[in-house]
């Protein structure tokens, strides 16, 4: 379904590589890559919600948790994680942190390579969200006109 987006393609078929092979690439390959490196722009121009959030869902995360949750209000996607059950000093938790800035990555390049231009933004929480309890505002995204 997506798999005409080459950022979407990527990460649909990322894995987590755990050995690494250190003979060099060979001269087919690095065309490839290069090849692919140079056409990382698409001529499509399809709504952000469906295709990045999707790539924000294919994200990794430690222990596969994927602490976070995306509320849309007022035309900006916000961003929380997980609030830490335990007495750590930073709430949510630094490795939630960095896993919800793995999946606003791909939600942004997704939308980037869409041709919708966005930023992140830290923002007054949005009030009156729905945000289950146990969950704190990081950012938001907000479309920018192109």
């Amino acid at each position: 379904m997506f798999s005409d987006f080459p950022v979407c393609n990527t990460i649909q078929t990322r894995h987590s590589v755990r050995t690494f092979d250190a003979r060099p690439l060979d001269a087919e390959t690095m065309a490839k890559l290069t090849a692919y490196a140079k056409n990382l722009r698409n001529p499509f121009n399809v709504p952000v919600t469906v295709h990045a959030l999707e790539m924000l869902r294919l994200a990794p995360s430690a222990t596969n948790a994927q602490p976070w949750r995306i509320l849309r209000r007022d035309g900006a996607f916000h961003f929380y994680a997980k609030a830490s059950e335990g007495k750590d000093e930073i709430d949510p938790p630094i490795i939630q942190r960095v896993d919800v800035g793995i999946g606003a990555n791909h939600f942004c390049l997704t939308a980037w390579e869409q041709g919708i231009g966005g930023s992140l933004k830290v923002m007054d929480a949005p009030t009156d969200t729905g945000a289950p309890e146990n969950y704190r505002y990081l950012f938001s995204w907000t479309e920018e006109e192109t």
